[in-house]
């Protein structure tokens, strides 16, 4: 066993504390600029544009279907 593999280990909630804000703050960022950028001035067709997009991706690649079952 490696001595990261070690360290890993006993670290474990501090990893994930570290990856979950980080998604966290990725996601954040990915939203404020969807926000600003698709339709700034009319927050609901924004959001309808995204739903339908999100939608259509999930669809797409069958995962809707998938989790939906």
């Amino acid at each position: 066993m490696s001595i990261f593999h070690k360290s890993h280990n006993r670290h474990t909630p501090l990893t994930a504390l570290l990856v979950g804000t980080g998604v966290v703050f990725f996601w954040r960022g990915v939203w404020g600029l969807f926000d600003v950028l698709i339709f700034p001035d009319t927050p609901i067709l924004s959001y309808s544009l995204s739903l339908i997009a999100g939608i259509a991706i999930l669809a797409g690649t069958h995962y809707l279907v998938k989790e939906l079952m």
